[in-house]
């Protein structure tokens, strides 16, 4: 009530000690209530403690021996193309295209985020050159600087994308398509792209490095989802504890009416 709406808000002291009203409850209502904050802070300790288990375990490296493969030591190279990005492409190019028509690409970088994009940009060329849009149904987008070998699925039934320089794309190869499940790969395979990143705060990775020297091993088809499926048993645990934890923080919030 005593502190301004803006972003860079005050607290105004003067008008809240001079003005301020409060009813005082007796020291057995106000202990009851003193009871329920310290309830509700030991359940938020709780899921804080759960909260950590379970991003140490989405985020640790899978170690698992699989009962049959289809390939093993297989290079990268052999499975997968690489997409580089569009030198040039800025958030000032972007805006300065907004007004051209025609078909729109979603553009990502290696700092965009699952729900986040830099924008739209039509097709046109940067800098002389065409704009490299991705074609494919699905692939991976992996961040080539500032967090290096940082990796997120990326779908592009719903709509098209294109990179900036911050990113690469990769995608299995038409040879290989049905074999290696993406979302699987990126669950198993994410340390390895770290591996070849180094480790300065604005590192780089090493796509040359990962293309000429990684190798893996492929599982069968089934046996990749049931890995699948472990994992989003644990994605989905990790949404409810969220949910539970807005929940919580959001009762807190509430005036507490009490009646002596």
């Amino acid at each position: 009530l005593y502190s301004s709406n803006s972003d860079n808000g005050t607290w105004n002291k003067t008008g809240f000690m001079k003005n301020a009203l409060i009813d005082i409850p007796t020291e057995d209502t106000q202990l009851k209530l003193a009871n329920i904050y310290d309830q509700i802070l030991c359940y938020l300790e709780k899921l804080q403690t759960i909260k950590t288990r379970i991003n140490n375990l989405l985020s640790c490296e899978i170690i698992k021996e699989y009962n049959s493969y289809l390939y093993t030591n297989k290079p990268i190279s052999e499975m997968f193309n690489c997409m580089s990005g569009n030198s040039g492409l800025t958030e000032e190019c972007i805006y300065s295209k907004l007004q051209v028509s025609g078909k729109k690409y979603t553009v990502l970088s290696g700092a965009t985020t699952q729900e986040s994009s830099l924008g739209e940009i039509p097709m046109s060329k940067i800098n002389g050159k065409k704009l490299k849009v991705f074609e494919q149904d699905e692939g991976i987008l992996v961040t080539r600087k500032g967090k290096a070998g940082e990796i997120r699925y990326i779908n592009n039934i719903k709509k098209n994308h294109t990179i900036n320089d911050d990113a690469y794309i990769i995608y299995v190869k038409d040879s290989y398509k049905g074999l290696i499940n993406l979302k699987w790969f990126i669950i198993q395979y994410k340390k390895l792209f770290k591996e070849y990143a180094s480790s300065s705060d604005n590192g780089t990775w090493n796509k040359t490095g990962f293309f000429n020297h990684a190798v893996i091993d492929i599982p069968t088809h089934n046996e990749q989802i049931e890995l699948i499926k472990k994992y989003e048993e644990v994605e989905q645990l990790q949404s409810k504890i969220l949910r539970i934890e807005y929940e919580i923080k959001e009762l807190a919030k509430r005036e507490i009416f009490y009646d002596d």
